[in-house]
């Protein structure tokens, strides 16, 4: 029997060999945030190879491996934007103002303040002026009347230019 084990012993594996892994090279491409493609790319295997590794070795699923050695990185990147800001970077200011204070381009309605009633106003407005002085307007009257204005050319427009030349 012992021939039988040496036998065993002695011959070829079946299958691929197995890809490696160097977890501190792993853990240093989850800190600078690179996707499991880009891992799995840098190691030259597929990414289910990066899964099962990360189960052997840390005995979770990447994704949990990738949050826990990625955080000291986005740390690292949220300081360098912070200090980016406050040195006076005004694109950085605004896109941290916006993801961290939750701050919008435009502004928020919720003083109540509706920009129909705005509007609404202004047509009255413009509707009361157009009358003449001395006339009265109810606010239920339809106004049908038309202002016509007449626009003059500038002394640059071309008009003007070729209306004083003589030809």
């Amino acid at each position: 029997m012992a021939k039988r084990e040496e036998m065993f012993y002695l011959a070829k594996p079946i299958g691929r060999p197995k890809i490696e892994i160097d977890f501190s090279q792993f853990e240093k491409l989850c800190e600078i945030c690179c996707t499991l493609r880009e891992i799995a790319g840098w190691f030259r295997c597929s990414e289910d190879t990066i899964e099962r590794r990360c189960l052997e070795h840390y005995g979770e699923h990447f994704a949990e491996v990738f949050k826990q050695f990625s955080a000291p990185g986005k740390i690292a990147l949220r300081h360098a934007q912070m200090q980016s800001a406050v040195g006076g970077n005004v694109t950085a200011q605004i896109w941290l103002g916006k993801q961290i204070l939750g701050q919008k381009d435009s502004p928020d309605n919720s003083t109540g303040n509706d920009d129909s009633e705005v509007i609404t106003g202004l047509a009255d407005l413009k509707r009361k002026l157009a009358h003449q002085p001395g006339e009265t307007l109810n606010d239920n009257q339809e106004d049908k009347s038309r202002v016509k204005v007449k626009i003059r050319p500038s002394e640059n427009s071309q008009e003007t230019r070729n209306h004083g030349k003589q030809g």
